[in-house]
C-alpha cells in the first residue's frame, strides 16, 4: 500500500492529523524608514548583468534558522551569488 492510499484511508476515517505548520514573519511594510520607489518598474531589461536583484531567505533548521541571501541577474534569472550561514551580520551579505 503506498503513502496515498493510506493517506486516503485515514482521510475517510477522520483518523489523519495534519503538522501544524509554522511560519515566520519576515516583513515589516510598516515601519518608520524612507520607502524608495521602484526605480527599474518601466526600465525595459534587455541584456545580462543590467539589473541585479538581492533578496535574502530564512531557512527553518533543527537547530534553528540559516540565512540565505540571493544575488540574482534579473534579465538571465541566475543566481549570481549566495552566502549561507547561521547569523545573519554584514558579513553574510558582503560575502555573497
Amino acid at each position: 500500500m503506498g503513502q496515498d492510499s493510506l493517506n486516503k484511508i485515514l482521510r475517510e476515517h477522520k483518523m489523519l492529523t495534519l503538522r501544524k505548520k509554522y511560519s515566520m514573519k519576515t516583513t515589516n511594510s510598516h515601519h518608520r524608514f524612507y520607502k524608495y520607489k521602484n526605480s527599474i518598474k518601466k526600465l525595459e531589461i534587455n541584456r545580462p548583468n543590467q539589473v541585479w536583484a538581492a533578496d535574502i531567505t530564512y531557512i527553518r533548521t533543527i537547530k534553528g534558522f540559516c540565512y540565505l541571501p540571493l544575488l540574482t541577474d534579473m534579465y538571465s534569472y541566475k543566481i549570481g551569488g549566495y552566502n549561507l550561514r547561521q547569523l545573519r551580520t554584514n558579513r553574510l551579505c558582503k560575502g555573497t
